[in-house]
C-alpha cells in the first residue's frame, strides 16, 4: 500500500508502470505489479479524506491523450509527470457510464497533476481544460444520440 502523504514525491511511482508496445504499433503504459494507493484530497486532515485506487499486473492505460496540434506545447502523452493522473483519470473514466464517476475521474486528474510540482501550472490548467472540454461534450453526445 502506499498512502500519499507526501504526494509529490509518491506519485511519480504509482502504479508501477513500463511503456510497452500495443497491437497498432503505438505505446502504452503497463503496470508491472498489483497494489492500490490512496489518494489524500485534503492532506491536512490525514488519511479520512481519500479515495483508494487499486491497480493490477497487466492492467494497460494509453497515458494522456495529447490532441496533435497540442503535443509540441504539452509534450509527450507517456510523460513520467502525468502516468499516475492519467492512470487514475482513466480508470474513472473508461469504465464508467455515470456521468458523477467521470467528473469524479477529472476531479483526481485534476488534483494529481496539481501536487505534483514538476508539472508546470500553466500546463497543468491547459491539460485539465482539455479533459473537462471533452467529458462535455461526450456528456452531450450521449444525450443527444
Amino acid at each position: 500500500m502506499n498512502s500519499l502523504t507526501n504526494q509529490s514525491e509518491a506519485i511519480a511511482d504509482y502504479p508501477p508502470r513500463k511503456i510497452i508496445d500495443d497491437s497498432s504499433g503505438g505505446k502504452m503504459w503497463e503496470c508491472t505489479a498489483s497494489g492500490h494507493l490512496r489518494v489524500l484530497l485534503f492532506p491536512e486532515s490525514g488519511d479520512m479524506d481519500a479515495i483508494t485506487v487499486y491497480y493490477k499486473a497487466g492492467e494497460r492505460w494509453d497515458g494522456a491523450t495529447v490532441p496533435a496540434v497540442l503535443r509540441g506545447l504539452i509534450g509527450d502523452r507517456l510523460d513520467d509527470a502525468w502516468a499516475s493522473a492519467s492512470y487514475v483519470h482513466d480508470r474513472f473514466c473508461d469504465r464508467s457510464r455515470s456521468h458523477v464517476v467521470r467528473q469524479l475521474g477529472d476531479v483526481l486528474f485534476w488534483h494529481l497533476l496539481r501536487v505534483n510540482p514538476a508539472i508546470p501550472r500553466w500546463k497543468r490548467l491547459v491539460m485539465f481544460a482539455g479533459v473537462r472540454a471533452w467529458s462535455i461534450i461526450m456528456a452531450l453526445a450521449r444525450r443527444f444520440y
